[in-house]
């Protein structure tokens, strides 16, 4: 399962950087311009969900109760693999705050049980309690040195607290107990993307999409990287392969439109756009964008129809374009 990926999927307490593009208009072509573009981002998709196979935690701790002779531990053990399973299914419903709760009391009654940490720091993740969640996952880590998705989900947390540079010295670790491990090299070359090294961030995607040939996130990050290196026809490329994967990805669409847009394609650039809004009609940076290239098509009733709905939405570029074109 894939963390970050549904809450922007990623959480969307999650970082993301803005990419500027620039190619040369032709005679009579001028980009309207607010204060700032919206252009494809590096999202953050993350990996894991708090993990559903509860079947694991129960069957550990089932095999602890058996050979406990001490009655009274028996039954805190007993009470503390009802509270891992009940706390695994409210995280799998999304009620992160009672799974809280119950990994709380686990850990109570089992100061050592490192999953527990784990389980909980996950859902702190989820709940933006992101310091917590450093600290659940660095106690899963003492308990269990080579627990390589605490390492992982440590990262996560420590890029949604603005630090990168820590957050790869985590997924580092986490390549290096498991050299397979595809999420940890997509969440590194998201960290990397953010630090401004989009070379790194484009070999850490290839070496995620080599291990996970499905991963239409990396394929989407990979093509935001290549837009940020100038390689266009390479990040068309990746979204469309992104959306080959999963058709319902509204950012690939906005992505590739918004590429479309730098490249004076504006009519298959507003089909992407549209594409986007149909996908997830409060997208407000596919309004915004559709609403350019509109502008550039010389529909200017459709482009402001269009920043006033991004403005709806939260827009405040979409009020600046407002003000300056549609008065």
């Amino acid at each position: 399962m894939r963390t970050f990926q549904k809450k922007i999927g990623l959480l969307i307490a999650m970082i993301m950087i803005s990419a500027y593009f620039s190619c040369n208009p032709k005679a009579g072509d001028k980009e309207p311009q607010s204060k700032q573009s919206r252009e494809p981002k590096i999202e953050k998709t993350g990996d894991d969900q708090i993990e559903s196979d509860t079947s694991i935690d129960a069957l550990d701790t089932s095999k602890m109760i058996l050979m406990t002779k001490d009655p009274v531990k028996r039954m805190h053990n007993a009470v503390a693999d009802s509270l891992m399973r009940t706390g695994s299914e409210k995280a799998k419903n999304k009620n992160f705050a009672g799974a809280m709760a119950d990994f709380d009391k686990v850990i109570e009654l089992d100061p050592e049980n490192f999953k527990a940490y784990y389980f909980r720091g996950n859902a702190r993740n989820e709940l933006g309690h992101y310091t917590g969640a450093v600290n659940d996952f660095g106690s899963a880590i003492k308990l269990k040195a080579d627990f390589e998705k605490a390492y992982n989900f440590r990262g996560v947390a420590k890029a949604n607290l603005n630090f990168p540079a820590e957050a790869i010295a985590d997924y580092n670790e986490a390549i290096i107990l498991n050299p397979d491990y595809s999420s940890a090299y997509y969440n590194r070359g998201i960290a990397k993307a953010v630090l401004g090294d989009f070379e790194g961030a484009i070999d850490d995607f290839n070496k995620s999409i080599d291990r996970d040939p499905n991963y239409a996130e990396a394929y989407n990050n990979r093509g935001n990287a290549k837009a940020f290196t100038k390689n266009f026809d390479g990040a068309i490329e990746d979204y469309t392969k992104a959306i080959e994967i999963n058709p319902d990805n509204s950012q690939a669409f906005n992505n590739r439109g918004a590429i479309k847009k730098a490249k004076l394609q504006y009519p298959q650039a507003i089909i992407d756009f549209t594409k986007a809004i149909e996908l997830n009609p409060d997208y407000r940076d596919a309004y915004y964008n559709r609403a350019i290239a509109l502008h550039l098509s010389a529909d200017i009733q459709g482009a402001c129809k269009d920043w006033e709905k991004a403005k709806q939405l939260g827009s405040t570029q979409a009020d600046d374009m407002l003000n300056l074109y549609c008065k």
